[in-house]
């Protein structure tokens, strides 16, 4: 268990980030000849108040779904094929970018696998997600619901950037930054204006 607790925290940063409505962070993506193939010794592991949250170290073994000895699998949700809105992919690729420059969590590289659900295919990506990800981290879909039950018949844990019906603001299984819950009426100030 408590080698598990660095990917918790990374994960639940990764949800902060995403939920903080990053884009992606301008410039270039290319890299000059002296620094390709190699990382960058700058980055930050810290993350705010979070120390270390990643870091290189040693891996050995896969010891659990979407974890290999080089890579940890994380799952984001994402209406992008109907909204045609990337904030939570933009999200993902900045923080596992920068989670990866650090030196991945605990050696192992980050990978975010973007679910499309295209607004009407929740249960479909969810599917696909009980099957190759550790955790869902970061992202969400207007029709959340249709994908709970599924997510806790296969105990996927879940950290998303937003959580929008009542089925899935109190689901198990899920660590969620919005205010409120279930009983909370989330949209009062809206019609209180």
């Amino acid at each position: 268990m408590r080698a598990r607790r660095p990917l918790v925290a990374a994960l639940a940063t990764a949800a902060l980030l995403a939920a903080a409505g990053c884009s992606d962070r301008g410039g270039s993506d290319e890299q000059t000849p002296a620094t390709a193939g190699t990382q960058q010794a700058a980055v930050d592991a810290d993350f705010g108040d979070l120390k270390n949250v990643c870091q290189a170290g040693e891996t050995t073994g896969a010891p659990a779904q979407g974890v290999t000895t080089d890579e940890i699998k994380v799952g984001v949700f994402s209406d992008v094929g109907f909204t045609k809105k990337q904030e939570f992919l933009d999200a993902a690729k900045v923080f596992t970018s920068w989670c990866n420059d650090a030196g991945g969590i605990d050696g192992r590289r980050l990978v975010a696998n973007v679910h499309d659900t295209k607004m009407m295919e929740v249960r479909q990506r969810m599917a696909e997600a009980c099957r190759d990800d550790f955790a869902l981290v970061g992202g969400g879909a207007a029709l959340d619901n249709m994908g709970v039950k599924d997510r806790l018949s296969c105990l996927l844990p879940d950290f998303p950037a937003q959580t929008v019906s009542l089925e899935n603001s109190d689901a198990g299984l899920q660590v969620s930054i919005q205010p409120g819950s279930g009983s909370y009426m989330s949209f009062a100030g809206l019609y209180q204006w």
